[in-house]
């Protein structure tokens, strides 16, 4: 630093500095009237100046730093240096340890590899195995699942037979055939029996399952169950095939779409044993096995079709019914006018009706009036008649009187004489 100030003819320290200061301080008004020195400072560049100090400043201090720095670890830095090299020589002895244990790793996994390897192989052929044996028990599920069914040909099963007594004895169902059916024969049935779900006094009565001596029986107790509803003893029953239960299950799984299709026209729909559904529309059939692909099919293909058709249909209707207001319309119309017309004609024959009338009336009223004439005067001389014939008859009263009169003094003079 006193270097860098030499530079600039500057030789003072910072004691020096500080003494000319305090004298400066102390007796101004002499250094006033004192000559003023030569003063190099004036011609330096401050700015200069600064930037020399505060560079010489920092590397004064970091220099100052660093030493404090080696001194104060300069004790314990033996020490570091020894724990360093003690870790180094622990560090290198654990990485022998640890590669002798992946050594020993590897070796493992290598053999663990070739186990794999022989595993896999083994596994291929267990799969093989298993899928051969899957597909043959899905074969014998079926054949099982077709034996049940065919065993089931016979049987039928009646929904809704209160729960009593001996309801369910095969001479009972027999009879409930042939009362039900009205048969002219006995159907035979082989054995009977309610189905084995817990039943509780209240409950829906359970269904009752009869196995039939023949299956054409049993057949066409079902072909004359499906032409309407059936009633036994007041009460409504009806009565189903005996299907096993995955097919129940897979035929009741078509119900949705059955429901979406009930009365929908020029749909005919089906399912055919054991869970097929068959639909045609627009003289295309189509089989589903899937409830799912069925209930698409029927969605995009036939009910929006139907939509349409349907709304095409009321479209033409209300065209139709239109027209047809239309028509009755101009008809009304028409007959409007020929109502006018006829008015007109009828006032016009109305008005000649009534001169015709009122000429007719003054007729009628005069001839009328004649006639009341001719009969006033009829009566007028009826009246004369009878009052001549009252006249004449009180003559011959006064003269009968008066004859009675003379008889009577005849008859007096008489009775004096005989006397």
């Amino acid at each position: 630093m006193a270097a860098n100030l030499r530079k600039y003819k500057y030789e003072a320290s910072s004691s020096t500095r500080t003494s000319a200061a305090a004298a400066k301080s102390s007796d101004s008004t002499a250094a006033s009237q004192t000559t003023p020195s030569p003063a190099p400072i004036a011609d330096m560049d401050v700015t200069a100046i600064k930037a020399d100090i505060l560079a010489s400043l920092r590397q004064d201090i970091s220099t100052i730093i660093t030493q404090e720095i080696k001194n104060a670890f300069a004790d314990n830095f033996a020490s570091l240096k020894s724990d360093i090299h003690d870790v180094k020589i622990e560090i290198n002895n654990n990485t022998a340890a640890i590669r002798a244990e992946l050594d020993q790793v590897k070796a493992d996994v290598k053999s663990v590899g070739d186990g794999l390897s022989t595993w896999s192989d083994e596994m291929v052929a267990v799969q093989e195995t298993v899928t051969s044996l899957k597909k043959e028990m899905q074969v014998l599920k079926n054949k099982c699942e077709d034996l049940e069914g065919r065993m089931r040909r016979g049987n039928i099963r009646i929904v809704g037979v209160a729960e009593i007594q001996g309801s369910s004895t095969p001479e009972t169902i027999s009879s409930l055939l042939k009362e039900v059916f009205r048969l002219d024969r006995e159907v035979r049935v082989e054995r009977s029996h309610r189905s084995l779900t817990q039943w509780r006094p209240g409950d829906a009565p359970r269904a009752i399952i009869a196995k039939l001596n023949s299956e054409g029986d049993a057949a066409d107790i079902l072909r004359r169950a499906r032409r309407g509803k059936l009633h036994y003893r007041g009460s409504p029953i009806a009565i189903f095939p005996d299907y096993t239960a995955s097919v129940a299950k897979a035929r009741a799984a078509f119900t949705d779409v059955r429901k979406m299709l009930h009365d929908k026209p020029g749909i005919r729909y089906g399912i055919l044993y054991p869970a097929r559904f068959r639909v045609t529309y627009n003289n295309v059939e189509k089989e589903f096995v899937d409830a799912s692909k069925a209930m698409n099919y029927v969605k995009e293909n036939i009910l929006q079709s139907t939509e349409e058709e349907t709304s095409l249909s009321q479209r033409e209707t209300s065209l139709s019914q239109r027209e047809t207001s239309l028509s009755q319309r101009d008809k009304s119309e028409s007959k409007r006018d020929k109502s006018r017309d006829s008015l007109s004609q009828r006032e016009t024959s109305l008005s000649q009706r009534d001169k015709e009338t009122s000429l007719s009336q003054r007729e009628t009223s005069l001839s009328q009036r004649e006639t009341s004439l001719s009969q006033r005067d009829k009566s007028e001389s009826k009246r004369d008649k009878s009052e001549s014939r009252d006249k004449s008859e009180s003559k011959r009263d006064k003269s009968e009187s008066k004859r009675d009169k003379s008889e009577s003094r005849e008859c007096s003079v008489n009775e004096t004489y005989w006397k």
